[in-house]
């Protein structure tokens, strides 16, 4: 196994998202993007990003504008004219911004000692206890609007208001939103920018700090009118990580931006699905992709304010690094099939993992499990079929669990991949993408086969033929470390079993539960009643990840589990549903005489549709509504299942081939 690596520690930072209208009339809303100078060392270098930076100490000061300055060590900066010249700000426009806070300081009643304690509270509350507990989110919003003052000159300020210097924070930015919540923006005061932009000078080079910047110009921070939107942590794998608030503002009253030259060398106004478009020649962090498409998908400002107030809580996301088909590096989010392997098998994020499955490839899961995928994917099948060999690390005792389809090229794989000899060759049920490439895997290795066999031939492998029945609740055991408990689950198929690698809590599923859909349930063989009872029994099992045999690996077993219930079961009444209004409907139609009908043979044409009878094929048009119809022939097969059921529970009775009518 790789040795470890040590991962980056993420700064916290925070960004601001600042919208308005479109000027042109047009419907929708424009975003601020700032396009970041590409300088040696940053990777972010080029890159069209939110305002937004790292949160300095002097952000989790909660200072109102009218108490006094932290003394900082401008007065003596701005007599060096030699510095005042390297950090390229005027000192004309500096001396006119020591002049405004010298001034502003006069009026100041606040003893200096005052001023330590103020720093003092930089500190974490639980670091300072007794002290005043300042909000890391207040913290976050106010280090949002200073680093938008310094890179694009847009001040965003409330009016001056008489407070103490360490005044209690307002709940504000993370408050849980109520339904009398306003959702639109506090109305920002008006900068001066002739008087705003030598103070943004002094603050680039650290002339001034913020408090006095804003105390300069009357104001106070606009943490009030911010809506926290998003929390972001850079991935493992890369040497700058960030922990970031996202903010959205107002900016419809604000002037025209004004970059440095340096660190920010562009801004610009862009629709979101503009800036998203192929063609906008913006180069975008996965992040701000994101944001812009939740902002693209708000019709107007006022409903992306709205949007913004019905997030709280906002979740935490950290994306993961892969790489995608074609080897090169990508980012996924939550959501994405492969978001929980790749955490499993690459937390460091050092590109070892993939995003899709490759047939053929081997891939490590861990050091007792290893995944080949067959070339065999399709409707039924998804990416292909999951051949697992499990073993003991270092050991010699291997099972490969669902050998897959007859596949000439993917038996050799497998035969090139197994890490040891194969002691069992294991198969969670016989259908033909799962048990068949076991007659040419033992005629290789000579190892024995195990599993069930099916109540009913249809469907099934002709050749399985297994070696050994395996018995519900058997231990197979791989060398010291990697034991199989075999778990009968029918349902699927009246054969299915899955694996429990007891170790790691890894449950070999086979098609009992598969990732991003869900399975078919074909009778005879297949047994809707069954089926919902062994997802029941895993309910009970000490789980931890779930192996299906189509798709990634799945870190919530139970959750899956649940989820497959709740949805096979709402199905269930749909058709419960259907089956009654179908029939009242059918009922209530009188049937034609038999003059009317031209005197037709029944026998020849047809039955004629019974009263209060649900027939399948309208079962089937009503129920699966939202099933594409390509899948109804497939989906036809669930269905009578779900019927079969409910004639067992007495709920239904046949009327008839494919015909049925509820019972009281």
């Amino acid at each position: 196994m790789a040795s470890p690596v040590t991962v980056a520690v993420p700064r916290p930072s925070a960004s601001l998202i600042l919208l308005r209208p479109d000027p042109s009339g047009a419907p929708g809303l424009q975003v601020l993007l700032l396009t970041r100078a590409e300088r040696a060392g940053d990777p972010n270098g080029g890159m069209a990003v939110f305002p937004g930076g790292v949160i300095d100490a002097v952000d989790a000061l909660e200072l109102d504008p009218a108490a006094p300055a932290l003394q900082a060590s401008w007065a003596s900066w701005v007599t060096d004219g030699a510095d005042a010249a390297a950090a390229h700000v005027p000192a004309a426009d500096v001396t006119v911004a020591v002049a405004a806070i010298a001034a502003a300081d006069e009026v100041a009643d606040q003893a200096a000692d005052d001023v330590a304690d103020q720093a003092a509270a930089v500190r974490p509350a639980s670091a300072h206890p007794g002290g005043p507990v300042v909000p890391a989110l207040r913290a976050a919003a106010r280090a949002a609007l200073r680093e938008c003052a310094e890179e694009c000159g847009l001040w965003l300020g409330l009016p001056s208001r008489p407070a103490p210097a360490l005044s209690p924070a307002p709940a504000m930015v993370d408050a849980p939103t109520t339904p009398s919540a306003p959702t639109t923006p506090k109305t920002l005061a008006p900068v001066d920018p002739a008087r705003a932009e030598p103070l943004r000078r002094a603050l680039l080079a650290g002339a001034i700090d913020a408090p006095s910047a804003w105390r300069t110009l009357g104001l106070r921070p606009a943490v009030e009118a911010l809506h926290h939107v998003a929390h972001w942590i850079t991935p493992a794998g890369v040497s700058r990580r960030f922990d970031t608030r996202f903010f959205l503002a107002d900016g419809r009253t604000l002037g025209t931006p004004v970059v440095d030259g340096r660190e920010i060398v562009g801004a610009a106004w862009w629709r979101p699905a503009d800036a998203l478009a192929p063609g906008s020649g913006l180069s975008l962090l996965h992040v701000t992709r994101v944001l812009l498409g939740q902002l693209a998908d708000c019709a107007d400002v006022a409903a992306a304010f709205a949007w913004a107030a019905s997030l709280q809580p906002v979740p935490c996301t950290e994306p993961r690094r892969a790489r995608d088909g074609a080897d090169r590096p990508t980012v996924i989010s939550p959501g994405h099939p492969a978001w929980a392997e790749v955490g499993r098998i690459d937390p460091a994020g050092q590109l070892r993992a993939r995003v899709v499955l490759r047939a053929g490839e081997p891939v490590w899961l861990s050091p007792r499990v290893l995944r080949v995928t067959a070339p065999n994917p399709g409707p039924m099948t998804g990416p292909g079929t999951n051949s697992y060999f499990v073993g003991s690390p270092d050991g010699q005792d291997w099972a490969l669990i669902d050998p897959g389809p007859d596949d000439a090229a993917h038996v050799r794989v497998l035969q090139a991949a197994a890490p040891g000899p194969l002691r069992w060759i294991l198969a969670t049920h016989s259908h033909a993408d799962h048990s068949p490439a076991a007659r040419a895997l033992q005629a290789a290795c000579g190892a024995p086969t195990a599993g069930r066999l099916a109540l009913h031939a249809q469907g099934q492998d002709p050749h399985w033929r297994p070696d050994r029945v395996l018995a519900d609740g058997e231990r197979l055991a791989l060398g010291p470390q990697a034991t199989l408990r075999v778990l009968h689950t029918p349902g699927h198929a009246s054969n299915h079993l899955c694996f429990v690698l007891e170790e790691e809590r890894l449950l070999f599923s086979g098609d009992h539960l598969m990732q991003g859909s869900t399975v078919v349930i074909a009778p005879p063989d297949g047994d809707m009643a069954q089926y919902l009872a062994s997802l029941r029994r895993l309910l009970d099992e000490p789980l931890d990840w779930l192996a299906p045999a189509h798709g990634f690996l799945v870190a919530t077993p139970h959750a899956l589990a649940r989820r497959v219930i709740d949805h096979r079961l709402a199905r269930e009444a749909k058709v419960l549903a259907a089956v009654r209004a179908l029939a009242a409907a059918a009922a209530a139609v009188p049937a034609a005489p038999a003059a009317e009908s031209g005197g037709r043979d029944a026998a020849a044409d047809g039955p004629l549709p019974a009263p209060g009878v649900a027939t399948e094929d309208a079962l089937l048009a009503q129920v699966y509504a939202d099933t594409p119809a390509a899948l109804h022939p497939v989906a036809r097969r669930s269905l009578q299942a779900h019927l079969l059921k409910l004639q067992a529970e007495g709920r239904l009775r046949s009327a008839g081939p494919a015909r049925w009518q509820p019972l009281p």
